[in-house]
């Protein structure tokens, strides 16, 4: 055999022990998985640093509820916008039954023994759709809201983040307001989790200049946000989570959901994310009458 392919062969029972459920292949090979926890495995966000208890209270793991370990159970992010609702990315749930995911909120780090809620049903945009374009996939009306069966408990560790409108985006954000995104994501495809959660300050870029022939060349829609930077940026893993807006002496805004880029910390093709003013109307109108919610239907 070559050595490439014994490199092959080696490289894929890596990835198969690093991405198998917590308690089946390493125990039955006696294999020990990598420690994420040492400082070697410790991507952040990109240019981020650890955000501190309480910090982002509304900030939580969506995970994949196979796992006993959240560590690796973290599959994205997401927001509490109320006692039994989270916002998140359509991307992240589509195609799952609610069985399939469970939601972590209140921790900084993803660890064993902590609480997790089920999701009693999922609630994906009605134009949600998934478009490759040029090797990238873009993904229009990247917004869904996920129903928990038991209530989180509101207070310092779980907070909910109230939804900027248009009005209050047009008169806070111009082009170049630092905003804020947060996730346990990785740095790299093949990039390892982490356990705590990192942050980092974005600055928010016009659509026009986000829509260059070399840039996203007019594949930002208005029901997008660009923010990003080459040093500062969302990645893998984080899908789903928040975009914030921070005020002094007034309470955050939700302006944005993690929702897709062309690599990560690129310098003309910065992160995209789900532009929240456009979609308020729709989370209200669905948190407020669930039966009554326009959703995405089976195979459209």
């Amino acid at each position: 055999m070559s050595h490439r392919h014994s490199f092959m062969l080696l490289a894929f029972a890596l990835m198969a022990l690093l991405h198998a459920p917590h308690g089946s292949m390493a125990q039955d090979t006696g294999l020990t998985l990598p420690d994420p926890t040492a400082p070697q495995y410790q991507p952040k966000i990109i240019g981020g640093k650890p955000a501190a208890a309480g910090q982002f209270p509304w900030a939580v793991s969506v995970q994949k509820s196979i796992y006993a370990d959240p560590l690796w159970g973290h599959d994205c992010g997401g927001s509490v916008y109320a006692e039994q609702w989270i916002i998140t990315a359509a991307h992240c749930v589509t195609g799952k039954p609610s069985s399939a995911i469970k939601v972590i909120a209140g921790e900084v780090k993803l660890l064993a023994g902590t609480v997790r809620r089920d999701v009693a049903n999922i609630y994906i945009h009605p134009e949600f759709l998934q478009q490759k374009v040029d090797g990238f996939s873009i993904q229009h009306n990247d917004i869904a809201l996920l129903y928990l069966r038991d209530k989180l408990p509101l207070g310092n560790a779980v907070s909910t983040i109230a939804l900027i409108d248009t009005e209050a985006e047009h008169r806070l954000m111009p082009s170049g307001t630092m905003l804020i995104t947060m996730g346990w994501g990785i740095t790299a495809v093949a990039g390892l989790p982490v356990r705590e959660i990192n942050f980092v300050e974005v600055p928010l870029h016009d659509r026009g200049w986000c829509n260059r022939p070399f840039g996203y060349d007019r594949n930002i829609s208005d029901r997008m946000l660009c923010a990003g930077s080459k040093k500062a940026d969302a990645c893998q893993k984080d899908s789903g989570g928040p975009l914030i807006l921070e005020r002094q002496g007034a309470p955050a805004l939700l302006v944005g959901i993690v929702s897709w880029a062309y690599g990560c910390a690129s310098e003309n093709r910065p992160g995209v994310f789900a532009r929240i003013s456009s979609y308020k109307e729709w989370v209200e109108q669905c948190v407020r009458k669930p039966e009554e919610c326009p959703v995405k239907k089976s195979g459209t």
